[in-house]
């Protein structure tokens, strides 16, 4: 037999690791980490080798960066190859459901103008542009174009935030868009997705098994009412108290977020109005906007609502943004009159949705930290 690899020694024994594999070899004439070509024989477990080809010396990588430890890591090149395997298997989703995948420049003009993102900026030929936070407003302007009622795209996007255990200033977001349709189809969209990448009706985390074969719905105030025993009025949303955005976020990440999703995933819906962004409010209580997010173990893993396509009323929030911008002593974008411009040419009744990739592969692969996803976190580049 010939095999190539490279050779591994580990307490003072050689080894030859060819792909996802260590084979035991007898002793060879080359150092470690030179990848070699070999002849010879299997003899119990062993290969026993005739003939030895140094085809590149080699030594041991230094440093901590992934790339470097996957060398010799397996199980953490093993979650690289399945998450490049699930990237491609969540395309094939979409395409088998007749969505049209596009594409988007990763470059704007335009920053996000919500006051919790903020952009990485940079220049090109001294003109100010962004690094897209989400490629959504390009996207909703092809849905007024026409080009088909159901796109998708898979894309980085940037955040200008701290890397922590579950973000990453740059990550992989799947986005797609439903024409005349409720965001009720995308819960479905999103609990078939999970299910067909983990090739399973369940999920085993972190000791826990979580039933995937459907879903839990749940208001944003009836889980503030279950989990924090507080109801909206008592956090003064309507009347606009100061400070209840603190409180609210507070409340939400410390008392119920890590509650979701440990039976089966949770669809946490009916944001308050103030928090909306660029959703539709309920037109039946507009107190509440038509927005979820999707939580599977305690993860928020996506956000997702019934697209606004007033232009007059997105163009006054974007306004309120600019000034929320402003007092909060935060970077102050201007309005994408483009996009205003394309609501007002008329965009269809649609819904929209944001899946942050990583956090959905570190929950597949049984893994607390979304570097264990990332060849190439932030700190490694």
């Amino acid at each position: 037999m010939i095999i190539r690899g490279r050779i591994i020694m580990v307490e003072g024994r050689y080894y030859l690791l060819s792909g996802y594999h260590y084979y035991e070899i007898t002793p060879v004439k080359a150092e470690p980490f030179d990848i070699v070509e070999i002849e010879g024989e299997f003899e119990k477990n062993l290969i026993s080798v005739q003939k030895v080809s140094i085809l590149v010396k080699g030594r041991e990588p230094r440093g901590g960066e992934n790339w470097k430890k996957a060398v010799y890591d397996l199980q953490l090149k093993r979650n690289f190859l399945q998450t490049y395997l699930w990237t491609a298997q969540a395309r094939s989703f979409f395409w088998e459901r007749q969505f049209l995948e596009v594409h988007t420049p990763l470059l704007s003009r335009f920053a996000a103008m919500e006051p919790a993102i903020d952009s990485l900026e940079t220049s090109l030929l001294g003109e100010t542009f962004y690094l897209h936070t989400s490629p959504e407003y390009l996207m909703k302007k092809m849905l007024v174009s026409g080009i088909m009622d159901n796109i998708f795209q898979i894309a980085p996007v940037f955040r200008k935030e701290i890397s922590t255990p579950r973000h990453n200033a740059e990550f992989l977001m799947l986005e797609w868009y439903r024409s005349f349709s409720d965001y009720e189809a995308l819960m479905d969209d999103l609990s078939a997705l999970v299910r067909h990448l983990a090739g399973s009706d369940s999920l085993s985390y972190q000791g826990h098994r979580i039933d995937l074969s459907g879903y839990d719905v749940i208001t944003v105030e009836e889980a503030f009412k279950k989990y924090a025993s507080v109801t909206f009025d008592e956090l003064g949303i309507e009347e606009n108290r100061p400070g209840w955005q603190d409180l609210y976020f507070a409340i939400l990440t410390h008392d119920i977020e890590p509650h979701l999703g440990w039976e089966r995933p949770v669809v946490l819906c009916e944001y308050p109005a103030p928090l909306a962004a660029l959703a539709r409010l309920k037109p039946e209580n507009p107190k509440v906007a038509k927005r979820f997010e999707f939580y599977l173990c305690g993860v928020e893993l996506a956000n997702c609502f019934e697209e606004l396509n007033s232009a007059e009323e997105q163009k006054n929030r974007m306004e309120k943004e600019k000034k929320m911008r402003q007092k909060e002593g935060k970077c102050v974008y201007e309005i994408d009159e483009g996009f205003i411009e394309a609501l007002e040419a008329g965009m269809p009744p649609s819904s929209g949705g944001a899946l942050g990739l990583q956090r959905l592969y570190m929950l597949l692969l049984d893994e607390t930290e979304l570097d264990r996803t990332l060849m190439f976190p932030l700190k490694d580049v």
